[in-house]
């Protein structure tokens, strides 16, 4: 199972059929295809790595993957050169 043994934060459900979680002990974004229950996807931005807490993650349409802290900060990453499967 994807969350044993894991401190989740964020759990964001995406139109492209995936989801995002935060991984705090890891320091990583996951994405993930519920139903094959399968990761597809791990960051580890290094700017997430020391004092942000994350608090919201969304993938737009254009596969930008926004990630706001409760630090009022806000991330973009481009998700668009990760080839997504149906």
């Amino acid at each position: 199972m994807l969350y044993t043994n894991k401190s989740t934060a964020v759990l964001s459900a995406t139109s492209f059929g995936h989801c995002w979680f935060y991984d705090n002990g890891n320091k990583r974004l996951v994405g993930f295809n519920p139903a094959g229950k399968k990761v597809r996807h791990i960051l580890q931005p290094k700017e997430l790595e020391k004092r942000f807490t994350i608090a919201t993650i969304f993938e737009d349409n254009n596969h930008l993957l926004w990630v706001g802290t409760w630090e009022y900060d806000i991330f973009r990453y481009s998700m668009i050169k990760i080839t997504y499967q149906a």
